[in-house]
């Protein structure tokens, strides 16, 4: 998950490191960005392996001098084949959101002879000074690792999470999918329909999915060289008439150039991840943002570029914005997460998944006493679940800070404090609701009988029952090493006292939504098992803790923390290809997706 052992400037050139500006200020940005892109691109699809490395290599070197050229191989060969890297994604889209915040337009006839090699000093020199700034950053963190424990994690945490999206790629098939359904959401919405309607007419759409099919178009082809292992660079798009829904995507570098908002964190970037360099000619310099195009940069894209703000932001009588602009769109990303995210996606999947004869599923209100989002039962196995559509906010994300971040993970998933008539409220998030859930259920059995009618029917007692308790989440940087572990460690805590009412109160799992998408099928068709997949997940881990224990090893404890998504049991890997061809079919019956 770290990019590991790189290679540093001293190690590869004898003069001085440049500053990086300086190496490209005589090239045109476009020509800089079409290299830098193509390196991005055989990262994506190659990963950072030997033998990509020395591909690279050799392809960034073509235009050297044949002394040059053996010089640079004789000392990069031998360090990369020790393990060193040389290039990776954080050094490539750091320089790339450079580029847009320096943008220059120039006379390719004026370009220096030998761009390659100022380009792989700036590539070497900018791991440099990102490596140096986190040192700087974490000196004392550094130090306090040393001595082990919750150290390593206040370490870990704000290391990882800024390298987290590098080392996890989109699901592209998923945010499509996603996407498909996201729009027939809008467009049968009685409010949002109409602005839905003039928002793709005016990308010259003759609907949503008329939209959709464009980006996908594109799409379909970088997962298709990739699935084909295509030696062929993909990062060059061409289209033989005028695209407006790409032109949509076209990044304005004047517009990162003049906002360092649009530079922070690679907002400009990630809001339009296309640049265009010639009449319907365009290029992708990081694939990863334009995969999140589909759905959540259309969520982002609908609401900056449509009237649906007029919805979220009313004027005040003045005519000024009664919200924020970041208030508005919370509120619609809420309406979201709520209608869309949870009604159609969660719920929908969860009944595909789980809503077999014998079995209990239930869904509540939120003025029910007792109200998780989803409680669901076989056997003697009970879950209660809890499902999160948030975000992480840039801020936090690039805060360098462990208690910032355990703030906000904190206020996600454990709780905050709100003033409410002049009086402080906490609001349970999270764990702290599925602890007051399962509080609830143990003091009371007659409860659990009314809730759970075939339960009763059988006269079960809660306690020969087995409690999962578990969140649904659909952001990546929640399965973050050692969150799974921070989350469980409190609610075990406050659950002790309930023990001695149910069989057992298994540990806490955080799971992200694709893992349901990817084995639907598998669920409804009762290929996998809900609690053996948790219970061999968290059985993995204590084995790995255990080990810890005694190898006292950082690699051990690494793995020892890593998230549900990490681990496949052997039963999936036994019923891995099963019905594959016809899971997107289930899916768009599952997410009322018709074409």
């Amino acid at each position: 998950m770290s990019i590991g052992l790189r290679i540093r400037y001293s190690q590869m050139f004898d003069e001085p490191r440049p500053d990086i500006s300086s190496l490209f200020q005589d090239y045109s940005s476009r020509d800089i960005i079409g290299s830098l892109a193509m390196i991005s691109d055989k990262l994506l699809t190659d990963g950072t392996s030997k033998k990509t490395q020395i591909e690279l290599l050799r392809d960034i070197s073509t235009d050297y001098q044949p002394e040059l050229r053996e010089k640079v191989f004789a000392r990069a060969v031998p360090l990369i084949m020790d393990g060193y890297v040389l290039f990776a994604l954080p050094y490539i889209v750091e320089l790339v959101n450079r580029e847009f915040s320096n943008f220059r337009v120039l006379d390719e006839a004026e370009l220096p002879e030998y761009e390659g090699l100022n380009m792989l000093k700036a590539i070497i020199a900018v791991s440099d000074e990102m490596t140096e700034l986190d040192t700087l950053l974490y000196k004392d963190t550094i130090e306090a690792a040393k001595l082990g424990g919750d150290n390593l994690i206040k370490l870990l945490w704000p290391h990882l999470i800024k390298q987290f999206e590098f080392s996890n790629e989109p699901n592209a098939v998923l945010e499509c999918y996603k996407g498909m359904a996201f729009i027939f959401y809008l467009e049968r919405h009685p409010k949002f329909g109409s602005i839905a309607k003039s928002y793709f007419e005016n990308l010259e759409c003759s609907c949503g999915l008329d939209y959709l099919h464009r980006i996908i178009s594109i799409v379909t082809e970088y997962v298709k060289r990739d699935q084909n292992n295509n030696d062929n660079y993909f990062f060059n798009v061409k289209v033989s008439t005028y695209e407006p829904v790409l032109e949509a995507l076209v990044i304005d570098p004047k517009e990162i150039h003049d906002n360092p908002a649009k530079q922070f964190d690679y907002r400009g970037l990630k809001e339009k991840p296309i640049l265009k360099i010639a009449e319907n000619h365009y290029i992708i310099p990081y694939w990863h943002y334009l995969l999140n195009a589909p759905f959540n940069g259309l969520i982002f894209s609908f609401y900056r570029n449509s009237k649906i703000g007029s919805l979220f932001n009313p004027l005040s009588k003045e005519g000024s914005h009664i919200d924020g602009q970041d208030q508005g769109l919370g509120k619609f990303k809420g309406v979201v997460g709520k209608e869309f995210s949870e009604d159609v996606l969660f719920k929908n999947t969860i009944k595909t998944c789980f809503n077999r004869k014998h079995e209990t599923l239930l869904f509540f209100e939120d003025y029910e006493k007792f109200n998780p989002d989803c409680y669901y039962r076989k056997g003697n196995h009970i879950f209660i679940i809890e499902f999160k559509d948030y975000l992480l906010s840039s801020e936090v994300i690039q805060s360098n800070s462990y208690e910032k971040i355990k703030e906000e993970i904190d206020k996600k998933f454990v709780s905050y404090t709100v003033e409410a008539n002049g009086k402080e409220k906490v609001k349970e998030k999270g764990i702290s609701q599925l602890a007051r859930h399962i509080e609830l259920l143990a003091a009371d059995q007659e409860l659990f009988w009314k809730l759970d009618v075939k339960a009763a029917n059988q006269k079960l007692n809660l306690k020969k029952m087995n409690i999962y308790p578990v969140i649904i989440q659909t952001n990546i940087y929640f399965d973050i090493p050692g969150i799974n572990d921070y989350l469980n460690q409190i609610l075990q805590r406050r659950l002790a006292p309930t023990g001695e009412n149910f069989r057992s109160v298994k540990p806490f799992t955080m799971i992200n939504f694709q893992y349901f998408f990817d084995r639907l099928l598998l669920f409804a068709n009762s290929r996998l098992e809900l609690n053996q997949e948790l219970d061999y997940y968290h059985h993995r881990i204590d084995i790995l803790k255990r080990k810890t224990q005694k190898s006292f090893s950082e690699e051990d404890w690494f793995k020892s923390l890593m998230p549900f998504s990490s681990f496949n049991s052997e039963n999936f890997k036994r019923n891995f290809e099963y019905r594959r061809d016809d899971l997107l079919n289930e899916i768009r019956n599952c997410w009322l997706v018709n074409d």
